[in-house]
């Protein structure tokens, strides 16, 4: 399935993804997660899956919050603390060929950078990870696969 088609099937007045009710979805840029205090997240406060794609909406990471909020989720990603970040992991061993805690000031920058330019899509939904990563197949969902990168 690609994006395009997720978002129809999300349309549709049914409102149900693979027999699953949903009840809503929120759609933004990574960059407006930085708690500069600009920015109202408030369409993110609920638990479920998130997708986060490029501008050419290449689907790079599906992840699942069910403990904090979609909001509070991608917050850390964003940030790209060390412990937290599996979106900032990926992406540095993509375009530095090296892992996060590796990466010198000037790398970290240009990682934060990129991954605030990055799309997201959300859906109130906790049960629907597994089964988006098998049918969209996104790039960073397998930790230091150097073939996801490509």
């Amino acid at each position: 399935m690609k994006l395009q088609e997720l978002r129809e099937k999300l349309s549709d007045k049914s409102q149900k993804l693979f027999g699953k009710d949903i009840k809503r979805t929120a759609e933004g840029k990574l960059g407006q997660f930085l708690k500069d205090g600009k920015n109202d997240c408030s369409a993110f406060d609920f638990n479920g899956v998130y997708i986060i794609f490029d501008d050419k909406e290449t689907i790079l990471y599906i992840g699942e919050s069910y403990k904090k909020s979609v909001r509070e989720r991608l917050y850390l990603q964003v940030k790209c603390n060390k412990t937290n970040s599996t979106l900032a992991e990926h992406c540095s061993l993509c375009k530095f060929g090296k892992s996060f805690e590796t990466l010198t000031e000037k790398e970290l920058q240009q990682l934060k950078t990129d991954i605030q330019q990055y799309n997201v899509l959300a859906i109130e939904e906790v049960d629907l990870e597994t089964r988006l990563i098998t049918e969209m197949g996104p790039k960073w969902n397998k930790a230091g696969n150097k073939k996801q990168c490509e």
